[in-house]
């Protein structure tokens, strides 16, 4: 009995699969309306990925490229590959084996994606019959042919042996997500003239200007590829033909599709106004104005305006500045960035931000050396410029980046020089501990430690100049003040090892005793004033007499028993006066 239970189950579940063998009234319908839905979602896909909505799967992840497909379209793509064992890395495949496998004569009119179903069918009737040599690539062929170049990397993935390859190297020169092989198509185009035009593009993709002329030569080529091909050839190929000025050939690529095709396409309508930018079109400037929000074309766009100088709405500019910091924070770093790079750096640079420069100097998509090299250059730029300025504000601007930042320019032959500008303006504000900061940051301190030196002996900060002096034990000018910061605060064990220090000139024994007799405390050395005895300049013996008259009366000669009349005082005073007044000016 227990098991008429399982029975009736195991009926249940059957039922479906036995009434699907038996066709009803509505299967008769069923490929038409596949074709129908087919041909909506590859519509609906197609413009998500031109609107930046959906983004192409990476051949290395292909599971999300199934996930919210129906399940008539899923049953047209290939099964997920297999994780495959290791293998011994093989040879380069050449690319002058077999035949020439990327002629697209034969799709030329392809332009529905339902016809994916057709290229299945056959293929699978080849394999039932024991299949035929390059039958496994159509279906990748056919996906290349209607745009779906991530697709086909997916495809071809289950496909092993040189016939796969051609199909591969072209579909990621297209896809335009890495750098395209450019030796693979050279050898292509030696030994097969009709694939000048691949190698073309692949030059102009790697930044060879001379593929523009192997283009020309080869435009036939590129009228024969079917519609949605040409698009994608377009609309890499102009933005660079732009970048080089040579709109000549530009209008001959787009001479190649009607208005209908410019209207339906977002990137021809970019490229077409990307041509038209210079004619006096001012429509065309409008158009790629608002391409600028566009993720898919942003980078180009920014290019076009950058080159011409064009300026944007300020509240635009700041929008746009918010979202490329956004995504230099996200990218891998895998796509060019060079536009929007220098549209975030001259904008940040005009207005003296130095802190978010920094910032973008560690974001994630500005680790390689080229970024790197443009954010230092703009940076050193922008240093520069405000250092010299007559604008305190610019000035400060650029002292405090370099005082908390300056490790950026580590290596960077100005840093030094931007080092010294940025202590001088310090010290020229009177900003002590920045210059200081600053000085500690100098590879070759020289004068800088010098003035920072003075100031802080200025404004009484002594033991800022003992360090220093311990810093720069060799610059006399620093312990000289260092020295006179010992008379001052009466520091004799310090003020005899300053002295061993110093060499005795003039100039520094003279500054030595004046200051002596400011402090009035006299711990200068009896040596100092031995070497100071025996100058001979006429104006060096005045001062050291000057000098020497206040030092007797400063140790306090008895004063007078008797009463002293005023006349008496003001002798005494007055003599005090005139002999310590040129020992003030001597310390100064």
């Amino acid at each position: 009995m227990t098991r008429y239970p399982w029975i009736l189950l195991l009926g249940f579940c059957l039922a479906p699969q036995m009434l699907a063998v038996e066709p009803g009234p509505a299967v008769g319908d069923k490929s038409e309306r596949n074709a129908e839905l087919s041909t909506d979602l590859k519509q609906f896909v197609r413009g998500a990925i031109d609107e930046g909505l959906l983004t192409p799967v990476k051949p290395a992840d292909p599971a999300p490229a199934r996930a919210g497909l129906s399940d008539d379209t899923a049953a047209a793509m290939p099964p997920e590959p297999v994780p495959e064992k290791p293998q011994v890395m093989r040879a380069r495949e050449s690319a002058c084996t077999g035949l020439y496998a990327l002629d697209f004569s034969d799709l030329q009119r392809i332009g529905s994606y339902q016809e994916l179903y057709a290229v299945r069918d056959s293929i699978d009737a080849a394999a039932d019959q024991g299949g035929a040599p390059g039958t496994s690539t159509g279906l990748a062929k056919t996906h290349i042919a209607l745009g779906l170049y991530s697709e086909a990397l997916m495809v071809l993935t289950r496909i092993q042996g040189p016939e796969a390859t051609p199909f591969r190297k072209l579909a990621e020169l297209l896809d335009s997500r890495q750098r395209p092989d450019l030796e693979y198509f050279r050898e292509m185009a030696s030994c097969r003239p009709e694939a000048g035009h691949w190698y073309a593009l692949a030059q102009m993709m790697s930044g060879d200007t001379d593929g523009f002329q192997n283009l020309q030569n080869a435009l036939s080529e590129f009228r024969k590829l079917p519609l949605q091909m040409r698009i994608d050839y377009a609309a890499l190929a102009i933005p660079e033909l732009e970048r080089n000025d040579d709109k000549a050939l530009a209008r001959k690529l787009m001479a190649d599709f009607s208005e209908a095709d410019i209207g339906n396409s977002s990137q021809l309508r970019f490229v077409d106004a990307l041509v038209k930018l210079d004619s006096g079109d001012s429509s065309a400037e409008r158009t790629i104005v608002g391409f600028l929000s566009h993720p898919q074309f942003q980078e180009q766009a920014l290019g076009a305006m950058l080159r011409r100088k064009r300026p944007l709405d300020p509240a635009y500019q700041q929008i746009l500045l918010s979202d490329l910091m956004q995504k230099f924070g996200q990218q891998d770093g895998d796509r060019q960035l060079a536009a929007s790079l220098q549209f975030a750096l001259e904008d940040l640079s005009a207005h003296s931000k130095y802190q978010p420069i920094m910032e973008l100097a560690r974001m994630p998509a500005l680790q390689n050396p080229a970024a790197q090299a443009e954010v230092k250059r703009q940076l050193v730029a922008s240093l520069q410029r405000d250092l010299r300025s007559d604008d305190p504000l610019r000035n400060l601007a650029a002292i405090s980046a370099l005082a908390s930042e300056s490790d950026l320019l580590d290596g960077h032959e100005s840093k030094d020089l931007l080092i010294r500008a940025a202590t001088e303006q310090a010290v020229h504000f009177g900003f002590g501990s920045i210059a200081g900061t600053l000085v500690a940051k100098s590879e070759t301190r020289g004068s800088a430690a010098a003035q920072v030196a003075t100031l802080a002996f200025r404004r009484h900060d002594y033991n800022s100049v003992y360090a220093l002096a311990d810093d720069n034990p060799r610059d006399e000018a620093i312990t000289l003040l260092a020295a006179k910061s010992a008379i001052t605060e009466q520091n004799k064990p310090l003020l005899a090892t300053l002295e061993s220090r110093l060499s005795l000139k003039p100039d520094t024994i003279l500054a030595l005793i004046e200051q002596d007799a400011v402090s009035g405390h006299w711990i200068v050395s009896d040596q100092i004033y031995a070497a100071a005895s025996q100058l001979t300049g006429a104006e060096h013996t005045q001062r050291v007499a000057r000098v020497k008259g206040l030092k007797p009366s400063a140790f306090g000669a008895p004063l007078p028993g008797a009463p002293m009349t005023m006349a008496h005082v003001r002798e005494t005073l007055g003599a005090t006066a005139s002999a310590s007044a040129p020992a003030s000016r001597g310390s100064n």
